[in-house]
């Protein structure tokens, strides 16, 4: 499985020029790591990075962390921790709150505390894209 993930890694770094971070962890215990492609797409860019990523490196991710939050989020429900269908903004008002004195009613009106874990995760929300006007440079 390793060596066939990271041929797909190695195709798609060469055809798209990008560098690619994969992590696995499976209900066997088997955890690993691979990177593959470049640091830094084109030499032009505002930092440039030599050589290829390794499973080490780390980056900003946007909207490549939806994968890793919703395996984490399963993982918490497999634990009974939470539930698909609890509302959302039990949890993510904790954190606005606290970094962001806001609310999640407050960024997206009252619906959005109708919002469940569930939408959230397979992106049924009904929450707009972070890229709509200037809503993602007030949000970040």
């Amino acid at each position: 499985m390793i060596k066939e993930i990271q041929a797909v890694m190695d195709e798609a770094s060469a055809t798209l020029g990008y560098g690619f971070v994969f992590g696995y962890v499976g209900d066997d215990g088997l955890e690993f790591g691979l990177g593959s492609g470049p640091k830094t797409a084109r030499k032009n860019e505002r930092v440039y990075i030599p050589g290829n990523m390794t499973m080490n490196d780390t980056g900003v991710l946007g909207s490549g962390t939806k994968g890793f939050t919703a395996t984490a989020i399963m993982r918490l429900v497999q634990q009974g921790k939470l539930t698909l269908d609890d509302p959302a903004h039990w949890y993510v008002d904790q954190s606005l709150k606290k970094d962001h004195n806001t609310t999640m009613y407050e960024l997206f009106g009252l619906w959005a505390n109708e919002v469940t874990v569930g939408q959230l995760i397979f992106m049924k929300s009904g929450i707009n894209d972070f890229e709509i006007g200037n809503f993602d440079y007030e949000m970040l």
